[in-house]
């Protein structure tokens, strides 16, 4: 029989067996890997750079938005020191002066003090000078740092109006009363008169009268002014449609102010120098009014006319 010897076996790689040995034993955990995304990480840091660079903005704005807040409404650079009146011919500027001052120590919605520039009310100014005076038109503006300027456009005086109480104010064409000065003696000579019989009302700022009879009695004065006699004044009584003028040293005349003023008065001056002549001032009224006929009535004489004296 043959025998058989065994080959010797060759030794194993100990280090192979090693690694696949320790491959077996450790558990893969894929939750401790750390996966970043560097692009990720980027995009992160600069949102989050952008985001605190925007808080430092907004809290910068509030700050400087306080301060300017502060700087134009409560500090004294802009308080209120001067006052520009401008148009002013009848008045004392010092007048408007000290209304723009008292208005300055007061406030304004309960907040601000009217004594800044920026918070004084132009407008509350303008109603101050309108309750005392009754200008044609009142501009109210401001000029840096501290300066109130006034601009003043002044009523035209266009006539005396004299009420029931006889009391007298100027007035313009537009029926408007000028309250910012006194009618004197001396002013009489130089307008035209008006007479209140009827007892006209008015808001405190204008006549309720007809634009008709200021037209008609401004025109007429000027009219009667180019002949040698004088309006002593115009009568408004409670007729409506009639208007009366007493002349200076003689008779009153009687208008309509629905006939052609011109005819009217072309009667009245025909008369006077064809037939009256030096006997003009003895006649008591003249009745213009109606159509080509002239009534009127001697101061001696009763009987020459059927229509009594109107009064």
């Amino acid at each position: 029989m043959k025998s058989y010897q065994k080959r010797p076996q060759k030794p194993k790689n100990n280090y192979l067996a090693l690694q696949k040995k320790r491959r077996r034993a450790l558990k893969k955990d894929y939750q401790a890997k750390k996966l970043d995304n560097p692009f990720y990480n980027r995009r992160a840091k600069r949102e989050e750079k952008i985001s605190g660079r925007l808080k430092t903005g907004i809290i910068g704005l509030a700050v400087l938005a306080l301060f300017l807040f502060w700087f134009f409404m409560y500090s004294p650079v802009f308080t209120v020191k001067n006052v520009e009146v401008h148009g002013l011919t009848r008045i004392n500027s010092s007048d408007l002066n000290n209304l723009v001052f008292a208005q300055s120590g007061e406030r304004r919605s309960l907040i601000f003090r009217q004594s800044n520039l920026f918070a004084f009310s132009s407008q509350e100014l303008s109603n101050r000078i309108s309750n005392g005076y009754n200008f044609a038109q009142i501009k109210i503006g401001k000029k840096l740092p501290h300066t109130i300027s006034i601009t003043i456009s002044e009523r035209s005086c266009a006539l005396i109006w004299e009420n029931a109480s006889s009391s007298c104010y100027f007035v313009d064409s537009n029926g408007f009363l000028i309250k910012d000065i006194g009618v004197q003696d001396a002013d009489r000579n130089n307008l035209p008169v008006v007479s209140d019989e009827r007892g006209l009302a008015s808001d405190g700022n204008q006549i309720n009268l007809d634009r008709q009879y200021l037209d008609f009695m401004l025109e007429l004065y000027s009219k009667i002014g180019k002949t040698d006699l004088k309006v002593d004044k115009f009568v408004i009584d409670k007729n409506p449609d009639t208007l009366r003028v007493n002349l200076k040293n003689g008779p009153f005349l009687l208008f309509s102010l629905k006939a052609d003023q011109d005819k009217q008065l072309s009667k009245l001056i025909i008369l006077r120098q064809e037939k009256l002549k030096d006997n003009f001032n003895n006649i008591q009224y003249f009745d213009l009014r109606y159509g080509d006929k002239v009534y009127y009535i001697d101061n001696q004489e009763a009987g020459k006319s059927a229509l009594p004296p109107a009064k």
